[in-house]
């Protein structure tokens, strides 16, 4: 785990270029940064190496590892921060990662539906701002 850098850091896994950029193109002007993972096996690469005040954006939809594979290693790597999962998928997918989350002591804080808004986006940082972000 890296020591706080007075900065809030914000992770997106997410396998579609477009949803990355969208979330860092409103996520960087706010003074957070951004972390960009195509896939579940980069995620849990980052995960370990992210500040404790870091929020994790996760698709639950992935080449290679997916989000719902990666709970269970992911629950032992994320020391609570806090996690939202992101589907455009059934809704039976939010059901299952929801089940998961709560089995392996995850802090899941929401799961979303794609395409994420900028007003969703926004939400979570606002949510999870610190002080000395900036």
């Amino acid at each position: 785990m890296t020591r706080q850098d007075g900065r809030n850091h914000l992770l997106i896994a997410e396998d579609e270029p477009d949803i990355r950029r969208l979330v860092s193109k409103v996520a960087t002007p706010q003074g957070w940064k951004v972390i960009e993972c195509a896939n579940g096996i980069q995620l849990l690469e980052a995960v370990p190496t992210l500040p404790l005040n870091a929020v994790l954006l996760i698709d639950i939809m992935m080449p290679e590892l997916d989000g719902v594979e990666a709970v269970p290693e992911l629950a032992k790597i994320a020391h609570g921060q806090p996690v939202y999962f992101l589907t455009g998928g059934m809704p039976v997918y939010a059901q299952i990662v929801r089940h998961l989350c709560k089995r392996e002591g995850l802090n899941l804080q929401d799961v979303l539906a794609k395409p994420i808004s900028v007003a969703a986006i926004s939400a979570i940082l606002a949510k999870h701002a610190t002080a000395s972000n900036g």
